[in-house]
C-alpha cells in the first residue's frame, strides 16, 4: 500500500526475489483497485454522501439562526465560568502553591510526619491489636523527605524549573509551558504558619483516617488543580498511570476521577473558547454507541449495578473524544505515544521479572496438560489474559514508533519496548493474544510494503523447518488452540452454548450493560456446571447480550468507518511518520478485535479505556497529518480556530 514501494529492474539479491517483487507489486495493485480495496479507502466519499443527505440539509437550513444562538449562549457561559468563584479560587490556589517557598513544604511534612508517629504510639498503647505500623512508616518517610527541603528558600515554581528531572517530566513529558513556571520569582514566600496549621489539622485527622488516605486526597486535590489548568496533563496522566492503579485502593474509581476531571476541564476550556471539538461522521457513530451504552444501563435486568457499569463505560469512552481533540500537534502525538509506550515497557519488564524471579499462581493453567508452564504472568493486571490484551494493543505501536523514529536513541528505546512486549506476551501464555498479535504484526508488515509478501513466500519453507526448533512448550500451547481437551477451551464452548440459548430470547434489545445484568439472566440458560460465568468470553457476544442487535450493529459501523478513515489516510497521506503511527494504532486495535473472538476485551475497565484512547490517538494523528499537508500547500493559511465546535462531514 506504500506508494514509495516501486520495484526497479535491478536485481535485489537474487533473480527469484526480483520476480517475486514484481508479482507481489502486481497483486497489491490489483487488490487496491478492486471493489473491496476502493471501498476500504474511500471514507471521504461516504462522508460526502452523508453531508449531501437529508439530515445534513435539515441541519444546514437552520444553521444561521442556530449559530447566533449558540454563539451568544457560549459567550454568556464563558463569562459566567471565568468569573465564577470556583475558577477564581482554583487560580488563586495554583498561584499560592507555586509561590510558596520550598522550606514551607518542609515544615508541613516534618510536623505531619511527627503527628503520624505520635498517632502510631498512642494507638498502639490503647489498641494493641490494631495494625498501625504503616502510620510509623509513612511518618518516618515524610520526616526524611522534609529534611532536604529546609535548605531552600526558593519558590516551588522556580525549583521545579531548575530541576532537570521536573523540567523533563513537566515540560517535555506533560507539555506544561516552561514560561508558565518562569513567571514566578526565585524567592519564595515563607508561609510557616499556614504550613504548621495544616500539618496539625491533618495530623489530628490521622486518629480517624489513615495518613496514606490523607496524602492520596491531597495528591488528588493538587492533581485536580493541574488538570484544571491543562486538561492535556489529565489525559496524559490517565494514560500513563492506568496500568499501575492496581496498587491503590479502588483503581477504577481513581481512573474515573482522573478522566472525569479531565472531561470537566476540557468542557470548561471549550466553553471559554480555548479548545476545539470536531464531530465527524465516524465520531457521530461512536457518540451513538455511547448513548446506547447509557440506555443499556437504564433499561436493564441488572438494576442499579447495571447503571453504574454503564456510566463507568460512558465516562471512560469520553477518552476517545478528548484525545482526538486535545492533541493538536505532532509534538502532542509524540508526547502521548511516549507516555503510553513508557508505561507499557515498564509493565512488560515487571511481567518478565515476575516470571523469572517472582511467584506465579497456577490457577490460570490447566495443570493436566500444561504443568510444565510453571504459571502465567499478570504483572499489574488481574489475570494474564488482561495483561495479554494490554500488550497486544501496544506491540504494533512499539513497532510503528521504532520504524518512524529518526533519532537513534528513540529507535533503540522503542525497539527494546517492542521486544520486551513480545517476550512478556509469550509468558502470559494467552493463545488468543498470540493469534491477535501475529495477525496484527503481519497486517502491519503487509501494509507497510508489498515486499513483505515476497519475503514471506520466499521464506515459507525455511520458516516451516524452524518450527520444530522452537521451545516445545510454546509449540504445544499454540497447537492446543481449538482442542476440546483443554479445560479453558471446553469451558468456552459450553459457555457459548448457554449464551446462544439466552440470545434466542434476548437478541433484539439485550439484557442490559454490566456483569450483574448478564449473570441475572444467564443463570436460567446456562449448562450444568457453567452457571457462575460473569461474561461471555467473546466481546461480540457480550455486546449482543448487553445492547442487542442494534448495539452490535452500531459498534460494527463505528469500527468500519474508523478503519476506512485510517486506511484512506494511510494510502493517500504524504508524511511517513503520521502514516506509520496511524498504521500502528490500526493494527493494535485489530489485535484486540481478533482476541475479542476468545475473550471479552471490554470486561476490564482499564483495557476499555485504552482501547478508545488508541482509537482517539489515530484520529488525532490523521487530522494533524492532513492539516500539516494542507499548510504545506497553503502556507499563508496557518491559523487555527480555537473554541469552535465543528461538525464536519467531509
Amino acid at each position: 500500500m506504500n506508494r514509495s514501494d516501486r520495484t526497479t529492474p535491478r536485481v535485489r539479491g537474487s533473480v527469484i526475489l526480483h520476480y517475486l517483487n514484481i508479482a507481489t507489486a502486481w497483486i497489491y495493485a490489483l487488490l487496491l483497485n478492486s471493489a473491496i480495496g476502493r471501498y476500504l479507502t474511500s471514507y471521504s466519499k461516504t462522508s460526502r454522501a452523508f453531508s449531501e443527505g437529508w439530515l445534513q440539509r435539515l441541519l444546514r437550513s437552520k444553521r444561521k439562526r442556530a449559530d447566533r444562538v449558540t454563539f451568544r449562549l457560549r459567550q454568556r457561559l464563558s463569562s459566567i465560568i471565568e468569573q465564577s468563584a470556583f475558577c477564581r479560587l482554583g487560580g488563586e490556589m495554583q498561584r499560592a502553591l507555586l509561590r510558596t517557598s520550598v522550606n514551607s513544604y518542609g515544615v508541613f511534612l516534618l510536623f505531619f510526619g511527627c503527628y503520624c508517629i505520635v498517632t502510631y504510639y498512642v494507638t498502639t498503647n490503647t489498641r494493641p491489636d490494631a495494625p498501625m505500623l504503616s502510620y510509623a512508616i509513612t511518618g518516618g518517610m515524610m520526616i526524611l523527605a522534609s529534611l532536604p527541603l529546609f535548605a531552600s528558600t526558593k519558590s516551588l515554581a522556580f525549583s521545579l524549573r531548575q530541576s532537570l528531572f521536573c523540567r523533563v517530566l513537566l515540560v517535555s513529558l506533560f507539555g506544561i509551558a516552561e514560561e508558565r513556571l518562569g513567571s514566578y520569582g526565585e524567592k519564595g514566600r515563607e508561609r510557616y504558619a499556614p504550613a504548621l496549621f495544616f500539618a496539625i489539622l491533618l495530623g489530628s485527622l490521622t486518629f480517624l483516617i489513615p495518613p496514606q488516605t490523607i496524602l492520596l486526597v491531597l495528591g488528588l486535590a493538587v492533581l485536580s488543580l493541574v488538570i484544571l489548568y491543562s486538561p492535556e496533563v489529565g489525559m496524559l496522566l490517565s494514560v500513563g498511570l492506568c496500568p499501575f492503579l492496581i496498587v491503590l485502593p479502588h483503581p477504577t474509581l481513581i481512573l474515573l476521577a482522573m478522566v472525569g476531571a479531565t472531561a470537566i476541564s476540557y468542557a470548561i476550556k471549550l466553553l471559554c473558547g480555548k479548545r476545539v471539538l470536531h464531530i465527524q461522521l465516524m465520531d457521530g457513530a461512536i457518540l451513538l454507541l455511547l448513548l446506547l451504552i447509557v440506555l443499556g444501563g437504564i433499561v436493564t435486568r441488572g438494576g442499579t449495578a447495571s447503571l453504574h457499569s454503564a456510566l463507568t463505560y460512558a465516562t471512560l469512552m469520553l477518552s476517545y473524544f478528548m484525545v482526538a481533540n486535545l492533541i493538536r500537534s505532532q509534538e502532542g502525538v509524540r508526547r502521548l505515544l511516549r507516555v503510553l509506550l513508557i508505561s507499557g515497557a515498564l509493565v512488560a519488564a515487571l511481567g518478565l521479572w515476575q516470571y523469572f524471579f517472582g511467584s506465579l499462581e497456577i490457577r490460570f493453567v490447566d495443570m493436566s496438560l500444561f504443568s510444565d508452564l510453571g504459571g502465567r504472568v499478570y504483572a499489574t493486571f488481574e489475570n494474564p489474559n488482561m495483561l495479554a490484551e494490554y500488550l497486544a494493543l501496544l506491540v504494533p505501536l512499539f513497532l510503528a514508533v521504532s520504524l518512524s523514529s529518526g533519532k537513534a536513541m528513540r529507535r533503540f528505546g522503542s525497539t527494546c519496548g517492542f521486544l520486551l512486549g513480545l517476550a512478556c506476551l509469550i509468558f502470559t501464555w494467552s493463545r488468543g493474544a498470540w493469534v491477535g498479535t501475529i495477525v496484527a504484526v503481519l497486517t502491519f508488515l503487509l501494509l507497510l510494503s508489498h515486499r513483505t509478501l515476497s519475503y514471506l513466500l520466499l521464506c515459507a519453507l525455511p520458516g516451516a523447518a524452524i518450527v520444530p526448533m522452537l521451545p516445545e512448550r510454546i509449540v504445544r500451547r499454540f497447537a492446543s488452540i481449538g482442542s476440546g481437551v483443554d479445560s479453558s477451551i471446553r469451558y468456552r464452548r459450553h459457555l457459548w452454548e448457554g449464551v446462544w440459548n439466552m440470545l434466542n430470547d434476548h437478541w433484539l434489545a439485550g439484557v442490559g450493560v454490566g456483569e450483574n445484568a448478564f449473570c441475572t439472566v444467564y443463570e436460567r440458560y446456562a449448562l450444568p456446571g457453567i452457571e457462575t460465568a460473569v461474561h461471555s468470553h467473546n466481546v461480540y457476544l457480550q455486546l449482543l447480550c448487553g445492547l442487542g442487535i442494534v448495539g452490535l450493529v452500531v459498534f460494527a459501523v463505528a469500527l468500519l468507518l474508523w478503519i476506512r478513515r485510517a486506511l484512506e489516510y494511510y494510502r493517500y497521506g504524504e508524511l511517513r511518520t503520521p502514516r506509520l503511527v496511524v498504521l500502528g494504532g490500526l493494527c493494535g486495535i485489530l489485535a484486540l478485535l481478533v482476541m475479542g473472538l476468545f475473550d471479552d476485551i471490554f470486561y476490564n475497565y482499564r483495557i476499555f479505556f485504552l482501547f478508545w484512547t488508541v482509537m482517539g490517538l489515530v484520529v488525532a494523528q490523521l487530522r494533524i497529518g492532513e492539516e500539516t499537508s494542507e499548510r504545506a500547500y497553503n502556507p499563508v493559511d496557518d491559523e487555527r480556530t480555537q473554541g469552535e465546535i465543528v461538525f464536519r462531514f467531509h
